[in-house]
């Protein structure tokens, strides 16, 4: 319980990773969901260059079950299962990912922050809060995304352009949602 794992610098290529928590019941509070780096994810990937790589996280109860900063490349596909808070976070990065499998997140299932994304197929399937949200001057390309039961499935904000070509939504209370969050950043732009 409250294990974390991280990668920093260097490449990875053509390897699975997979981060199992634990299934037992631990005490979370808000002391105990950055550690003493100042990371949020039970597992990161940080300043990395990836090629042909899958993760899959299981169980996990950190802030961020995967969180990827900084990380260049592409992503064969990420598969989360139980996350306590968001299930994939990613920061400041410039990825290109196939697949993104999410079920049963406490928070957001998939969270991008000031980057450029390009996203085949996402499936998303009980988030707390948002299936997908976008944020801080980020540039999407999605193909398709699949969101069952959302408190709102997408959500672009704060100066980011997001472009989708097919999307499903079911069982939200909001389908789509652009705003301003932060007063330094303008609207959003969701296509």
């Amino acid at each position: 319980p409250g294990a974390r794992a991280f990668f920093y610098q260097g490449s990875l290529k053509n390897i699975v990773i997979k981060f199992h928590g634990s299934e037992q019941e631990i005490k979370v509070d808000q002391n105990t969901q950055i550690d003493q780096r100042g990371l949020t994810g039970c597992f990161s990937l940080i300043d990395v260059s990836l090629k042909d790589i899958n993760i899959k996280s299981k169980d996990s109860n950190c802030e961020d079950s995967v969180n990827l900063i900084k990380v260049k490349g592409n992503i064969e596909s990420i598969n989360i299962t139980n996350s306590f808070r968001d299930a994939l976070d990613i920061d400041f990065s410039k990825v290109s990912i196939k697949n993104i499998n999410v079920k049963n997140a406490g928070n957001d299932c998939v969270d991008l922050s000031k980057g450029f994304y390009t996203l085949n197929k996402l499936n998303l399937e009980n988030c707390a809060d948002k299936g997908l949200s976008i944020g801080e001057e980020s540039i999407l390309k999605l193909n398709e995304i699949n969101v069952i039961a959302a408190n709102i499935g997408i959500s672009s904000k704060d100066s980011s352009l997001t472009t989708i070509e097919n999307l499903n939504i079911k069982n939200s209370k909001k389908c789509l949602k652009t705003k301003r969050k932060k007063q330094e950043f303008s609207g959003s732009i969701l296509n």
